[in-house]
């Protein structure tokens, strides 16, 4: 994750002449508060929905299997997400092109 907030802050520098560091890095530790927030608020909504209760000794099935769904199912998807999201992140490709053209720039005189 750390090596693509860098590329988001050197692709505004190369498209809009602003490098943006610290708010490229705000915005990224911001998403992933909201993430960590979100998967929590999604795990509870799960657990409740199965009826899981930590004060039994043994689980009902339906908490077992509200349990399995999140460590298998939901997961599974998250993954297949994030798989199709990294199918269309072509920064990676284009960051010699943009380190080049940021050094020119700057060489010149540019922001």
């Amino acid at each position: 994750m750390p090596p693509m907030v860098v590329n988001t802050s050197e692709w505004n520098d190369y498209k809009f002449g602003y490098k943006l560091v610290g708010m490229t890095n705000s915005a990224a530790f911001f998403g992933s508060k909201v993430g960590a927030a979100l998967g929590s608020a999604l795990m509870g909504a799960v657990l409740s929905a199965g009826g899981y209760n930590p004060k039994l000794a043994a689980q009902t099935p339906s908490s077992i299997r509200s349990i399995c769904y999140i460590n298998i199912h939901i997961i599974g998807l998250c993954l297949i997400v994030i798989f199709i999201c990294f199918l269309f992140y072509t920064l990676e490709k284009r960051y010699p092109e943009i380190l080049r053209a940021n050094e020119e720039r700057r060489r010149n005189g540019g922001k």
